[in-house]
């Protein structure tokens, strides 16, 4: 079965691995960081893209039938994300969220087909490492989302249950004698 997965490259090498993947028909997605900046040389503006997460690459496939090392083989490719033993998938409502968090940046209101079903503890994760300005923070911020996501998924895959409790705030009443 497909699943995601976290692949951690070169940045030099970065574009090579996303054509050899592309030429391999293995998909592949990488959020992109828009900055707009105003020319000094003229009255326009200057928009630039770069990967949010340099050096880390979302990889889709299924190890069953593409192994790998097939992957990590690709000079350029160094490992997959792990949290354990093996490499972990990365749920489709994270990758979803990722590819509409720019949207929703932008209008918080969107509700469009692809935005309309996000779970919100997910989006409002995403929208907060996506706020992160440094570098290195945002790709500990991921890691650290994917980990906790990661043992959730164990812990619920194995038989656990969660449970969420409510309080509500009750005045202190006067007891009476």
């Amino acid at each position: 079965m497909k699943n995601w997965y976290l692949l951690q490259c070169q940045i030099q090498n970065f574009q090579k691995v996303v054509c050899t993947l592309d030429a391999f028909n293995i998909e592949n997605y990488f959020p992109l960081e828009t900055k707009i900046s105003r020319r000094k040389d003229c009255n326009a503006q200057r928009i630039t893209h770069k990967p949010l997460f340099p050096g880390y690459l979302f990889v889709r496939f299924d190890p069953e039938v593409t192994h790998t090392t097939k992957i990590t083989d690709i000079p350029g490719a160094s490992a997959f994300v792990k949290f354990g033993q093996m490499p972990r998938a990365v749920s489709e409502d994270i990758i979803q969220t990722l590819k509409c968090a720019p949207l929703l940046m932008v209008n918080s209101d969107d509700n469009s087909v692809s935005c309309r079903n996000l779970p919100t503890p997910i989006r409002d994760k995403v929208l907060f490492i996506y706020s992160i300005k440094n570098v290195i923070e945002r790709q500990v911020a991921l890691l650290h989302f994917l980990e906790k996501d990661s043992e959730l998924n164990k812990f619920t895959r194995d038989g656990g249950k969660l449970f969420t409790a409510m309080t509500t705030h009750t005045p202190h009443l006067p007891l009476s004698a």
